[in-house]
């Protein structure tokens, strides 16, 4: 996506991990460790993309 300012061009690139806690998981350390992880892969998938965790419960 582009974005023209008076500065000059700007690119922007969105990148987002998601997951959803299940009940067998033992906190939020745990969530955002899986959220984490995918947004690193969706990062290394292209960029300008949503990753989501599969939910494992």
């Amino acid at each position: 996506m582009g974005i023209s300012t008076r500065a000059g061009d700007l690119t922007l690139s969105v990148s987002v991990g998601v997951a959803v806690r299940g009940p067998s998981m033992r906190g939020l350390g745990e969530l955002f460790k899986q959220a984490d992880d995918a947004l690193y892969a969706a990062k290394r998938g292209a960029r300008n993309r949503i990753e989501i965790t599969p939910q494992s419960d």
